[in-house]
Protein backbone atom coordinates (compact mmCIF):
# COMPACT_ATOMS: atom_id res chain seq x y z
CA UNK A 1 0.00 0.00 0.00
CA UNK A 2 1.31 3.47 -0.85
CA UNK A 3 2.10 5.94 1.89
CA UNK A 4 -0.01 9.06 2.05
CA UNK A 5 1.58 11.95 0.12
CA UNK A 6 3.50 14.38 2.31
CA UNK A 7 2.02 17.88 2.45
CA UNK A 8 4.54 20.73 2.73
CA UNK A 9 2.52 23.68 4.04
CA UNK A 10 5.22 26.12 2.92
CA UNK A 11 4.53 25.27 -0.73
CA UNK A 12 0.75 25.69 -0.60
CA UNK A 13 -1.06 28.18 -2.80
CA UNK A 14 -4.74 28.88 -3.28
CA UNK A 15 -5.88 28.91 -6.89
CA UNK A 16 -9.09 30.63 -7.98
CA UNK A 17 -10.16 29.75 -11.52
CA UNK A 18 -11.14 33.00 -13.22
CA UNK A 19 -13.81 31.38 -15.41
CA UNK A 20 -15.61 29.35 -12.73
CA UNK A 21 -14.46 31.15 -9.59
CA UNK A 22 -13.87 27.85 -7.82
CA UNK A 23 -10.97 27.90 -5.36
CA UNK A 24 -8.64 24.99 -4.66
CA UNK A 25 -5.43 24.49 -2.72
CA UNK A 26 -2.34 23.12 -4.41
CA UNK A 27 1.13 22.19 -3.25
CA UNK A 28 3.44 23.67 -5.87
CA UNK A 29 5.99 21.22 -7.29
CA UNK A 30 7.23 23.31 -10.22
CA UNK A 31 6.46 26.75 -11.61
CA UNK A 32 6.96 27.30 -15.31
CA UNK A 33 6.42 30.44 -17.40
CA UNK A 34 2.88 29.52 -18.40
CA UNK A 35 1.85 26.69 -16.09
CA UNK A 36 1.97 25.92 -12.41
CA UNK A 37 2.47 22.23 -11.62
CA UNK A 38 1.51 20.70 -8.33
CA UNK A 39 -0.58 18.32 -6.29
CA UNK A 40 -4.02 19.26 -5.02
CA UNK A 41 -4.46 19.26 -1.26
CA UNK A 42 -7.76 18.66 0.51
CA UNK A 43 -8.74 19.24 4.11
CA UNK A 44 -10.66 16.57 5.98
CA UNK A 45 -13.85 18.33 7.09
CA UNK A 46 -14.10 16.28 10.30
CA UNK A 47 -10.51 16.36 11.55
CA UNK A 48 -9.09 19.35 9.67
CA UNK A 49 -6.10 17.20 8.64
CA UNK A 50 -4.56 18.02 5.26
CA UNK A 51 -4.66 15.24 2.70
CA UNK A 52 -2.31 15.25 -0.24
CA UNK A 53 -3.15 13.86 -3.64
CA UNK A 54 -0.99 11.69 -5.92
CA UNK A 55 -2.40 13.30 -9.04
CA UNK A 56 -0.24 16.08 -10.49
CA UNK A 57 -2.23 19.06 -11.74
CA UNK A 58 -1.32 21.65 -14.34
CA UNK A 59 -2.78 25.15 -13.98
CA UNK A 60 -2.64 27.86 -16.64
CA UNK A 61 -1.49 30.91 -14.67
CA UNK A 62 -3.18 33.33 -17.08
CA UNK A 63 -6.58 31.76 -16.36
CA UNK A 64 -6.21 31.67 -12.58
CA UNK A 65 -5.69 33.97 -9.65
CA UNK A 66 -2.95 32.56 -7.43
CA UNK A 67 -2.78 33.49 -3.74
CA UNK A 68 0.06 32.53 -1.39
CA UNK A 69 -0.82 30.04 1.32
CA UNK A 70 -3.82 27.83 1.91
CA UNK A 71 -6.91 30.06 2.10
CA UNK A 72 -9.39 27.57 3.52
CA UNK A 73 -11.83 30.36 4.40
CA UNK A 74 -12.24 31.06 0.66
CA UNK A 75 -12.98 27.41 0.02
CA UNK A 76 -15.50 27.40 2.89
CA UNK A 77 -17.16 30.53 1.46
CA UNK A 78 -17.33 28.93 -1.98
CA UNK A 79 -18.83 25.71 -0.59
CA UNK A 80 -21.45 27.71 1.34
CA UNK A 81 -22.27 29.71 -1.80
CA UNK A 82 -22.61 26.48 -3.87
CA UNK A 83 -24.95 25.02 -1.21
CA UNK A 84 -27.00 28.25 -1.28
CA UNK A 85 -27.18 28.12 -5.10
CA UNK A 86 -28.31 24.49 -5.04
CA UNK A 87 -30.98 25.29 -2.43
CA UNK A 88 -32.13 28.26 -4.56
CA UNK A 89 -32.30 26.10 -7.69
CA UNK A 90 -34.33 23.47 -5.81
CA UNK A 91 -36.78 26.12 -4.58
CA UNK A 92 -37.00 27.55 -8.11
CA UNK A 93 -37.72 24.10 -9.61
CA UNK A 94 -40.40 23.48 -6.98
CA UNK A 95 -42.00 26.88 -7.65
CA UNK A 96 -41.96 26.23 -11.40
CA UNK A 97 -43.59 22.83 -10.91
CA UNK A 98 -46.23 24.39 -8.69
CA UNK A 99 -46.97 27.12 -11.26
CA UNK A 100 -47.12 24.63 -14.12
CA UNK A 101 -49.40 22.37 -12.08
CA UNK A 102 -51.78 25.26 -11.32
CA UNK A 103 -51.69 26.36 -14.97
CA UNK A 104 -52.47 22.81 -16.12
CA UNK A 105 -55.44 22.63 -13.74
CA UNK A 106 -56.73 25.99 -15.02
CA UNK A 107 -56.34 24.98 -18.67
CA UNK A 108 -58.06 21.67 -17.96
CA UNK A 109 -61.04 23.47 -16.38
CA UNK A 110 -61.21 25.91 -19.28
CA UNK A 111 -61.11 23.09 -21.83
CA UNK A 112 -63.86 21.18 -19.98
CA UNK A 113 -66.04 24.30 -20.09
CA UNK A 114 -65.25 24.86 -23.77
CA UNK A 115 -66.05 21.22 -24.56
CA UNK A 116 -69.45 21.57 -22.85
CA UNK A 117 -70.24 24.69 -24.86
CA UNK A 118 -68.90 23.23 -28.11
CA UNK A 119 -69.82 19.56 -28.32
CA UNK A 120 -67.94 17.34 -30.70
CA UNK A 121 -69.88 16.60 -33.91
CA UNK A 122 -71.39 13.10 -33.94
CA UNK A 123 -70.63 10.67 -36.72
CA UNK A 124 -73.91 10.17 -38.61
CA UNK A 125 -72.86 6.70 -39.77
CA UNK A 126 -72.40 5.38 -36.24
CA UNK A 127 -75.32 4.12 -34.16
Amino acid sequence: MLDEPVVDEGKLVTIIELEEGEPSVMQVEHEGRVYLYGRYVHRDLDTGKLQGNYWMGKIDKSKSKILKGARWELIDQYRKWRADVEAYEDRRRQARYSFENEAYKWVSLQMNEWDRENPKPLNPLKN
